[in-house]
């Protein structure tokens, strides 16, 4: 069975995105660097991953990329590179992460690690997958150590190739709900909610056991930052989820100051009122500053 969900090869390193790590809620990435044509001899090797949640993790970059917001930040973060005189521009997207010396080989040696979308020179993007010794915080993340020899591939591609990557990201990302979903014992629905109950003494009555009929499984998750990126899972009828979308939808506008597009809501509360397998978006413009976006992706399937 195929490992990977994507590849791409450069002249002297390739980066391929494994789904090996879905269980652990990370997308494994293996970066290799190697000497060329024709030996191509191993040179560096850097496994690494981007987190599913949050604002720097795999699902709201593959947001980025598909509405054309990092093509837009590409442009911006030109601008201001020639502006100051800076050689190189920004990054334009980073995630950081490592490994815990706990969690190490040698049980002893932490790592560091920053994954980075940045603009290339020769090629219309690059990836970049960066090492070196680290350190954990008080808070429990981890840093560079200082003065740490730092080891980088660099794998460059063009835009397409970007959006073939953010496309592996969804159908990861879609795959690692499935996984969720199908665990035994998941419904969707809160666990600790009272259930009703016959007096004691009193036999509930029988009833013909009513044909089942599918139910709506709603997976949510906005890159707005009210819930850390982190998807809401439901299994509940229509009006439900479109209650969670207006809530949601007001929770952005009253802490983000985020509006939501009038054409993309209606269309959203349309689409959830058919209950059509499918999947849709709803973007969010900052009320005073519409530079600052966000969206609301509602994915649903139909469960018995």
């Amino acid at each position: 069975m195929k490992e990977h969900l994507w590849e791409v090869q450069a002249a002297k390193s390739f980066c391929k995105m494994k789904k090996d790590w879905l269980s652990h809620e990370r997308i494994h990435l293996s970066f290799v660097k190697h000497s060329g044509k024709p030996e191509c001899k191993q040179e560096l090797v850097i496994e690494g991953a981007i987190k599913l949640a949050g604002t720097d993790g795999a699902v709201n970059l593959s947001y980025l990329i598909l509405t054309g917001r990092l093509r837009k930040i590409a442009e911006m973060k030109k601008k201001e590179a020639a502006e100051k005189q800076q050689r190189y521009v920004d990054p334009l997207f980073t995630s950081m992460g490592g490994t815990v010396a706990s969690r190490s080989a040698d049980g002893a040696s932490c790592t560091f690690r920053e994954f980075a979308v940045l603009c290339g020179t020769a090629s219309e993007y690059v990836l970049r997958m960066l090492t070196c010794a680290g350190e954990q915080t008080s808070t429990g993340g981890i840093q560079p150590v200082s003065g740490a020899k730092r080891e980088s591939i660099f794998v460059p591609i063009s835009a397409g190739d970007l959006v073939c990557f953010a496309k592996a990201i969804e159908f990861a990302y879609q795959e690692y709900m499935t996984m969720v979903c199908s665990a035994p014992g998941y419904t969707g629905e809160n666990k600790d909610a009272p259930q009703d109950q016959a007096p004691a003494g009193e036999a509930e009555p029988q009833a013909p056991a009513p044909a089942e009929h599918p139910r709506m499984s709603c997976i949510v998750w906005e890159t707005g930052g009210i819930t850390d990126g982190l998807p809401q899972a439901i299994k509940h009828d229509p009006q439900h989820i479109v209650g969670v979308i207006q809530n949601m939808t007001r929770t952005l506008l009253k802490e983000k100051r985020l509006v939501a597009n009038a054409d993309d809501y209606n269309a959203t509360v349309a689409f959830i009122n058919s209950q059509t397998p499918g999947a849709v978006t709803i973007h969010y413009a900052g009320k005073e500053n519409p530079q600052t976006q966000a969206a609301l992706c509602i994915k649903i399937a139909e469960f018995i």
